[in-house]
Parts: C-alpha cells; structure tokens; sequence
C-alpha cells in the first residue's frame, strides 16, 4: 500500500484510494462511507407507543382473568403482569409441550381442578405455558426458571417461585395403569395446591 494512500469502506468491500495518485478512481467519493442519520427522538418515540401498546394488551388479557378457567400465558411481560396483579393469589403455571401427549392428559385433569376452585372463589389463578416458541426454541419463561421437564408445575406466592412438581411421563405405561398414575398425578397436583393455599392464602380455603 502506498504510504500515503487513504482506506475507504463501502459496504464489506475495502478500496483504496492513493492519495498521490489522483486519477486511479474516476469518482473518489465512491468508496466514502455514507452515514445513515438517525432521528434519535422519533426512535424514543416509537419505542414508547410500542411499550404503551404492549401494557393496553397486558391489561385487557388481565382484565379477562376472572372469565377463564386457565389462562394461557405466552410471553414473560405477560407472565410479569398476571404475578403483579395476583396480589395475594396463589399462581400455578402448568408448563407443557404441544408435541407431549402426557401433557394432553394432564392438562385434562388440571382445567377441572381449576374450575373445581374457581366455583369455591379460591384465592388461586391458573395458568399455562408451553415451553416452546413459535421458532421452537425454549422460550424466555422456560429459560428464566430452567424448565427441564414437561408436564409440570410452578407454583408461586409474592411474586416468586415457591415449588415446583413434575408429572410422571406415562408414554412408558400401558393399560389400566395409565388411568393409574393419571389419577395419583391429579392427587399429588391436588394435595400440593391445598398445602400451598393453606401456607400463603390460608383465608382463600373455605
């Protein structure tokens, strides 16, 4: 390179342009960089109505809590959302695959212990989650509480994660001992809620 010559990028392409030899480029400016000016508070802007937007959608998904037996939840800022607004309500978070048949059936028992609650008025919100994103790579929620297994569990108070109780796959099992272990999956789920309403919403058990 000549001592004196100047390095320009256009693109990933590198050109040079000698600096004594001015007649090696028609057009000298072709190889300048060309900035692109941003409009630093239209940025702001947009940002804002975007965050607004997403918290009017978090809202009104809150607001039909009361009117649903399981809620699904598919991002962690709606996640966020439903344990803010919980107050002192117990929140389960069944975590499930669309690709896993023992969730099908698990899911089966766990709308009807939600309703079974939900007609006493208990303090509790049921939720689910499927632990994979529309690209299927574990989503955000699953990373943050390092879900490992479905179907199964996380049961909160506060704002935080108090347990966590993981189903047995029943792929492995044949015959009546599928009905079996579904119905001792459904007590454990049932015995683990009540202890947990008793621990942190005792006044929501009747």
């Amino acid at each position: 390179m000549h001592p004196h010559s100047k390095t320009f990028f256009r693109g990933t392409t590198l050109r040079h342009w000698g600096g004594t030899r001015p007649g090696r480029f028609a057009n000298p400016r072709a190889g300048q960089v060309q900035c692109l000016k941003i409009d630093r508070g239209k940025h702001l802007e947009n940002a804002w109505r975007r965050q607004q937007d997403e918290e009017a959608r978090l809202c009104r998904e809150m607001k039909g809590l009361s009117g649903k037996s399981v809620v699904e939840v598919k991002s962690l800022n709606q996640h966020d959302t439903v344990l803010d607004k919980a107050g002192n309500s117990l929140v389960v978070v069944f975590f499930y695959s669309r690709a896993c048949g023992s969730c099908k059936e698990v899911l089966k028992s766990y709308e009807a212990l939600s309703q079974e609650y939900r007609r006493q008025n208990a303090s509790v919100i049921f939720t689910k989650h499927d632990v994979l994103d529309e690209f299927d790579h574990r989503s955000d929620i699953t990373r943050m509480y390092q879900v490992r297994a479905v179907p199964s569990f996380g049961f909160f108070a506060g704002g935080a994660l108090v347990t966590r109780l993981v189903m047995r796959d029943t792929r492995g099992i044949r015959g009546k001992m599928i009905r079996t272990e579904l119905l001792r999956d459904r007590k454990k789920l049932a015995d683990t809620l009540r202890q947990l309403l008793f621990r942190f919403a005792p006044s929501a058990m009747k």
